[in-house]
């Protein structure tokens, strides 16, 4: 019947004629269902309970881990399936660090509990994979931003935030050359657009640690203060008149990149699957994810390839067409993890040696994942705002999180020997090692 979820259609008995059973799951449904099965209640309801006790262990065990968070968040907050995404991140209370988190967010809640704030978006992912077949090859794994928990940017504690920020004004002031690329006068209005985001997003959020004052009248004559300890900076907007973007990178942690989407006019019928449009990358302000002056104005599949392994086969088409159909109102993140060694400088000047137990994992590697988010701007809209923040914990961090362990695991199962070469991992000894470490913390 139509009132059931599509993961359990296949295991449905056919003709509504179930094997005897008394555990149920209840579903609710966005459509209206017109079977005559009892349990449905017939034409016009929005209710509807499935036996699943006989279809197996497989079966039980996938509607669990699919619909076990989502119906325990219902629960505790009346919200119907589709009101879901946007409600903020609950725990419940026999919530133990083993199992998935509902949501990634708010950063608070994970440092509050001393939880790592890296781990923390492979953790919530598990949430959506646990008891399904690891999934080979890439994937975009976009989410859609929950707008009332506002984190699209995150603002680091004190200590965090002024360590990379010092370094973000060392580079964008001595040496923008390095790290700032514009291609001039045609992107300024989308430039001054982001920076008019950011700096409402902070007010808002962080007011305490922002301010902005507007002294002559106009976007012209606004002054901006940040105000954390440590990192204590007047900015004349005036002065940036020429590189709005450069203002901005200067007061978030965040890599900001501008795309520009450039046309490619009609597709074939024969060509559907060929992207409509391109997305250039035009302008941006990157300390920490790369080199900006190296892939200044090249498209989004010049930008990934060849540094990314299998992006142009399996991911290019799909993410220009997915930048071309994104609109101002939604916005989306996803994360990515790599590893590293943090050496000293004499030890740097040596090969390290290889990575064969699980202790050494422990005790060598770093976790880095990138929280990137998605939007299209809402005035110049032929752009979309890229951000990338870097989040490093010790992998041995995770001990504190065996479900995000998990979750990390299941991630690295997944991924082709190319692909997790260019993550850190170079040899499958490294990534045994890695996976026994894993395997030993859940």
């Amino acid at each position: 019947p139509t009132c059931l979820p599509s993961r359990l259609s296949s295991i449905a008995c056919r003709q509504h004629v179930f094997p005897a059973g008394v555990d149920l799951i209840t579903w609710k449904s966005d459509s209206r269902c017109n079977c005559k099965f009892t349990p449905c209640s017939g034409h016009g309801t929005r209710r509807s309970s499935l036996s699943i006790e006989g279809f197996g262990a497989t079966a039980v065990a996938m509607a669990a881990s699919a619909c076990r968070w989502r119906r325990l968040r219902r629960r505790a907050y009346g919200a119907t399936e589709t009101e879901l995404e946007q409600i903020p991140s609950f725990v419940p209370s026999d919530w133990t660090p083993a199992q998935p988190v509902p949501s990634p967010f708010p950063l608070a809640w994970f440092l509050n509990h001393g939880f790592p704030a890296s781990g923390r978006f492979l953790w919530a992912d598990g949430s959506h994979r646990t008891g399904h077949q690891p999934r080979r090859g890439m994937r975009s794994g976009l989410h859609e931003l929950p707008s009332d928990l506002a984190p699209w940017l995150e603002v680091s504690p004190a200590a965090e935030y002024v360590c990379e920020m010092e370094a973000k004004h060392e580079a964008l002031m001595s040496s923008p050359e390095l790290c700032f690329v514009s291609d001039g006068a045609s992107s300024l209005p989308a430039q001054r657009e982001v920076l008019d985001l950011i700096l409402g997003h902070l007010l808002q959020h962080e007011s305490t640690r922002f301010a902005v004052e507007d002294t002559v009248g106009g976007n012209a004559g606004r002054i901006v203060h940040t105000l954390t300890p440590g990192y204590t900076h007047t900015f004349a907007e005036e002065n940036f008149q020429e590189a709005p973007l450069r203002l901005a990178g200067l007061l978030v942690q965040e890599d900001l990149c501008l795309m520009r989407q450039v046309s490619l006019g009609d597709v074939s019928e024969e060509a559907r699957a060929t992207p409509v449009a391109e997305h250039v990358f035009v302008a941006g302000a990157v300390c920490f994810s790369f080199s900006a002056p190296e892939r200044h104005m090249l498209p989004m599949s010049a930008v990934h390839h060849p540094a990314v392994p299998g992006y142009a086969q399996n991911l290019d088409n799909a993410m220009n067409r997915f930048f071309s159909a994104l609109r101002p109102e939604r916005s989306f993140w996803r994360a990515n993890f790599s590893f590293g060694e943090f050496l000293d400088e004499d030890a740097a000047e040596e090969e390290p040696p290889p990575l064969l137990t699980s202790d050494d994992a422990r005790q060598r590697l770093w976790l880095r994942v990138e929280y990137e988010t998605i939007r299209r701007l809402r005035h110049a809209s032929d752009y979309t705002l890229f951000t990338i923040k870097a989040y490093t914990d010790p992998l041995s961090s995770l001990e504190r999180a065996p479900g995000a362990a998990r979750s990390l695991a299941t991630a690295i199962r997944e991924c082709e020997p190319e692909f997790l070469a260019y993550k850190g991992l170079q040899t499958q000894e490294a990534t045994t090692a890695v996976l026994a470490y894993l395997h030993s913390i859940c």
